[in-house]
């Protein structure tokens, strides 16, 4: 029974006793006037908001996380630095195992690390030395074109020259054959001696040797072996210029594959050192070690649990719930939570609720706690609340104001110092206060204590106004 139950019961016997007093204190005599007095009544306000009601739960609490540590690395136990019932941190070195064949490995990885590097620094130089054969053989390239540009403009002009030779050797020697002519003519008459006409074959001949020579200069510009040797030399140099980049192609693509050696092999070194890593145990979570299930020495195998670490990061409280209850506990919602022998409540949050029921008949259900309170271990009782809305939005009236009579419910109002029965329908009732409709209002005062005694129309007076805003 809450304070203010408690107080109204009070009224109630207080009002009944006053009734009784008054009764007793009058005449027997029929003849004497008897004065009707005012009922005392205490009296409420309708009011208007959501009808709640908080439900508890109980349960008790344990480690959200129950954790078997497994080794990453098989082989045999080298050492174990931890006892059953030490508390831990995250990160603990808890045991080892042998390292020797996971510590060889790493020494061979970096040894392949450093090969791959030089093999990236040996492409590097091979394709910055194709590079340079490829300026080289534009530069040569350049200049055999040069070279063939030199060699056309010497062919024009060698040519040129050659055919002026020519014109005048054919011009003297026509001369030459015309005073050849007119001697032997001269020299058959007899005007002139026959060492000039000897003289005149000797220049004749002459002029036809040298004719016959400007001939050969022509034909020899006409195939001139300068020019095609200055092309001769500009396909060589476009032959070497295109083997070049080819070369510099290859080199590139010998400096990619070396570049991806060099990734391989620091990959292969990271595996292998994280390989090493694996050999040490470490504590994933505070907690206390609860359990270790082989000594040094012993062979582990990464299949099965080493030891057993109660997580003291958290912690959350198991449930076994009614289907009524298992209705209020949504995943995600925020509870309060209240320890057994403790003042501090604390918020959690709802991280699972079965859809079946267990052994017992009842739904499992767990609650996360937000924040670890110092005090609390495993296995301590907890209450969990949760506030749930009957009614939204509704009128709110004292429950105790209720009066039944019949298939009828009713409350009394106090109105201009009489009481106004009031008929209602109630649409939610709950210990404190019911959700109704009907011919009330917010602010209507309703009679809670002396109701039974009043009756319609009947004077009362208000000795006392409840105040319900807050239960107790």
């Amino acid at each position: 029974m809450t304070r203010k139950q408690n107080a109204a019961w009070k009224w109630s016997l207080s009002i009944l006793s006053i009734l009784l007093l008054s009764a007793c204190s009058t005449d027997a005599s029929s003849d004497e006037v008897v004065e009707v007095n005012d009922t005392p009544v205490a009296v409420a306000h309708v009011s208007y908001g959501t009808l709640a009601h908080e439900t508890r739960m109980t349960g008790r609490t344990q480690a959200a996380n129950d954790l078997h540590i497994i080794p990453k690395m098989a082989g045999e136990l080298e050492e174990v630095y931890v006892s059953e019932g030490d508390s831990v941190s995250e990160g603990d070195l808890l045991a080892r195992v042998d390292d020797y064949d996971a510590s060889l490995n790493v020494r061979q990885e970096e040894a392949q690390v450093r090969m791959a590097q030089q093999a990236l620094e040996r492409a590097e130089i091979g394709r910055q030395q194709a590079e340079q054969n490829v300026r080289q053989s534009e530069s040569s390239l350049e200049q055999a074109e040069r070279a063939v540009e030199q060699a056309e403009a010497g062919f024009e002009d060698q040519k040129e020259a050659a055919e002026w030779n020519l014109d005048n050797a054919e011009m003297n020697w026509e001369e030459a054959k015309d005073n050849l002519e007119r001697t032997k003519e001269l020299y058959e008459q007899g005007f002139v001696y026959e060492q000039q006409s000897e003289s005149a074959e000797l220049s004749e001949s002459q002029a036809r040797m040298a004719f016959e020579e400007a001939e050969q200069m022509i034909d020899q510009a006409d195939r001139d072996v300068m020019v095609d040797d200055a092309k001769t030399s500009l396909e060589q140099a476009e032959s070497s210029l295109e083997q070049a980049e080819i070369s510099v192609e290859e080199a590139a693509s010998g400096v990619e594959d070396a570049r991806i050696g060099v990734e391989q092999a620091e990959m292969a070194l990271e595996m292998a050192r994280k390989q090493l890593e694996d050999t040490e145990i470490r504590a994933p979570a505070d907690g206390e070690i609860t359990n270790i299930m082989m000594n040094a020495g012993e062979m582990v195998s990464n299949q099965e649990p080493l030891v057993q670490l109660i997580s003291a990061n958290q912690m959350e409280v198991e449930l076994h719930v009614s289907a009524q209850q298992a209705t209020l506990l949504d995943n995600s919602d925020e509870v309060d939570v209240r320890f057994q022998g403790l003042e501090e409540t604390v918020t959690g949050t709802v991280s699972y609720t079965s859809s079946t029921i267990d052994d017992t008949g009842m739904f499992p259900a767990k609650i996360t706690l937000d924040e670890q309170p110092e005090d609390v271990r495993s296995g301590v009782v907890a209450t969990v609340s949760v506030d749930e809305n009957l009614t939204e939005e509704s009128l709110l009236i004292p429950s105790d104001a209720l009066v039944e009579a019949g298939n009828e419910t009713f409350v009394y109002l106090v109105e201009d110092d009489s009481a106004v029965r009031t008929n209602i329908d109630v649409e939610r009732v709950d210990t404190v206060f019911s959700a109704v409709s009907g011919d009330v209002s917010e602010g209507d005062a309703v009679i809670v204590t002396g109701q039974t005694l009043v009756e319609d129309g009947g004077p009362v007076d208000i000795v006392r106004e409840e105040d319900f805003s807050e239960t107790d």
